[in-house]
């Protein structure tokens, strides 16, 4: 609202430069108005005056033409906020959207989900249940989480309360490129760590120190991701003229 970008947390709406997701030591940034977090993200390079703002009064008086206007008006890469607060908002945004985009406007979205459900036209559906998530097959799945703030540490803590339902393993992401003091190869020790910890998750790994099959997939998997990753490396310092 007014470029605003609010978090709701429990029953309040916060400016978004004021949670703990703006103190982030990654991706963190000041500002809770979106046009002045442009300028602050891009260093300058886009003013905020230059922004293009869709406002909620546009939404609410669902003026598609006008709203069309403005993005057909877009250009070098201008950055567009749009005051959406509910679906309707969005449906109204996404009317013009498409407008413009059939008299050959391109653009590239940053949203929340909620506008691809919208622009997908995606219909409700409730939560997914164990036989939707398992299927026909009686392996598990992975669930990949990267905690970077307190609300996903404390997602986490309730997940870990499923008492017998899932395995955790925590990967120290900063100790992959430590050297050990004997020398060993510090990303093949810590690969090998990381076969170990997966497989005794899966309860085939003994402690007589033999790989299971379930291991020498996940090598071999590795494998293919260690030759595509030299693939992209090559690419990277043939693009630098650096390929020897």
């Amino acid at each position: 609202m007014d470029n605003i970008h609010y978090v709701k947390e429990q029953d309040n709406l916060v400016p978004a430069g004021m949670t703990e997701f703006a103190r982030d030591k990654t991706f963190g940034y000041k500002s809770s108005d979106l046009t002045e977090y442009v300028e602050e993200k891009t260093e300058g390079k886009y003013y905020k005056e230059d922004c293009i703002t869709i406002s909620l009064d546009e939404l609410n008086a669902l003026d598609v033409q006008g709203i069309k206007e403005k993005l057909m008006s877009a250009q070098n890469m201008a950055k567009i906020i749009v005051n959406a607060v509910s679906y309707a908002d969005l449906k109204v945004f996404c009317a013009a959207l498409e407008l413009a985009m059939k008299e050959g406007k391109h653009y590239m979205a940053r949203t929340a989900a909620a506008f691809t459900k919208v622009m997908g036209r995606i219909s409700d559906q409730p939560l997914l249940g164990r036989e939707q998530l398992e299927g026909d097959t009686k392996n598990g799945g992975i669930v990949l989480i990267g905690s970077h703030v307190k609300k996903t540490t404390d997602q986490l803590n309730c997940l870990k309360e499923l008492d017998g339902q899932a395995d955790f393993m925590e990967f120290q992401v900063n100790t992959v490129f430590e050297e050990s003091s004997r020398g060993e190869n510090p990303v093949w020790k810590n690969r090998c760590n990381l076969y170990k910890q997966t497989a005794s998750c899966a309860g085939e790994y003994d402690s007589g120190g033999e790989t299971a099959d379930f291991c020498k997939d996940f090598q071999r998997s590795d494998q293919y991701y260690r030759k595509a990753f030299c693939e992209a490396e090559i690419y990277h310092c043939k693009r630098r003229n650096h390929f020897i």
